[in-house]
């Protein structure tokens, strides 16, 4: 008798375990709300894609290079459509170089197909404003035409400057995109003046911006068309965003340029670029450095803005240097192809760390 209550007891227990197993397992599988951010391909903006050269530069002298110049991207798994699931969240959480983050703070309230127009938008914006970069470095006549194509209600500019305004100066200086206006506005207490063109007919208005979470603002959304000297294709598919713009913008400047910039060194970057040439911050550059060194680059350039990400997070055999503008990476560049890509060039150029 004994025996058999001591067999019921083991068999209760053992079931309540398999329970308890078997709901374990089953939530692992449900959807989380969580995505994973993981390094992803890297290009070389002197070399070729899938479809061919990604940049060709027309009806100008152009020159071999060797080296490279990889852009980097971040690859995402997970959607609202296709969400992780609780497992694949957890493995990603312990993975080098991967990282989990909410899905609301990408997706928000937007589809997954929106999210991809932007993204496309975005990577061709940063393309043009990278030959815009790139020919202004090498000292060539780039027109632009920035254009107000919307005025935010009941911000500082509305009812002064109009939608379809051509924006020309701001405090005496060219208006190259809404990065001018933000710098602009950003170094001046008080009202900007403002040089627009309406119907034919240039005035100065003035607009006092006002600061929102720490940016001063006027409420003018902006759009930059340019006009080039000579033709600059760049041709990436299936790649959005606007962090290659720095890349793309060093990549043209080589392709124009005498000889060897990288002097056969393997480089890997990634940062937003402006025509004035002001590298910015960009997303995901723990994964970016992860991917940089795991396709052989030695090598990285990284924004200023990034370093507090960069610190603690670089992988062994990666020398990583923080740029703000597209000079300063030129010149990195160039100071690492002269010191033959010698690990001991890191010494005399800028770091994260101080």
């Amino acid at each position: 008798m004994f025996r058999r209550r001591a067999s019921l007891k083991s068999t209760v227990g053992t079931g309540a375990s398999l329970t308890a197993l078997v709901a374990v397992v089953a939530m692992a599988f449900l959807p989380s709300p969580f995505i994973a951010q993981l390094p992803g391909p890297t290009f070389d903006t002197l070399g070729e894609s899938e479809d061919g050269p990604i940049i060709q530069v027309h009806d100008v002298e152009t020159y071999e290079a060797d080296g490279e110049l990889r852009l980097l991207t971040v690859s995402t798994r997970g959607n609202p459509e296709q969400p992780l699931n609780w497992a694949e969240a957890a493995t990603a959480y312990f993975t080098p170089g991967q990282i989990v983050i909410p899905m609301e703070s990408v997706y928000g309230s937007i589809t997954v197909e929106e999210r991809n127009q932007q993204s496309a938008a975005a990577m061709t914006d940063s393309q043009q404003t990278a030959v815009a970069a790139a020919l202004v470095h090498q000292g060539h006549d780039v027109e632009v035409t920035v254009t107000a194509v919307g005025v935010v209600p009941d911000s500082p500019a509305e009812g002064i400057i109009l939608e379809g305004d051509r924006l020309v100066t701001i405090e005496g200086e060219r208006i190259w995109d809404a990065h001018s206006i933000r710098e602009a506005t950003a170094a001046v207490d008080g009202a900007v003046d403002i040089v627009i063109e309406r119907d034919g007919e240039r005035k100065t208005v003035s607009v006092t911006p006002e600061e929102t979470q720490g940016i001063k603002l006027i409420g003018v959304q902006a759009m930059a068309e340019y006009v080039f000297p000579f033709e600059v294709d760049i041709d990436l598919p299936n790649v959005g965003g606007p962090s290659a713009g720095t890349m793309f913008a060093l990549g043209i400047i080589d392709t124009l340029t005498p000889g060897s910039m990288t002097g056969g060194v393997a480089w890997a970057g990634t940062g937003t670029i402006t025509a004035e040439g002001a590298v910015g911050g960009i997303g995901g550059v723990v994964q970016k450095m992860h991917g940089a060194l795991d396709d052989g680059a030695s090598w990285m350039l990284v924004p200023q803005d990034n370093c507090g990400e960069v610190v603690g997070n670089v992988p062994d055999g990666l020398h990583v240097v923080p740029v703000s503008t597209l000079d300063e990476a030129v010149a990195a560049i160039e100071q690492v192809a002269a010191a033959d890509g010698a690990p001991e060039a890191a010494a005399a150029l800028p770091s994260c760390g101080g």
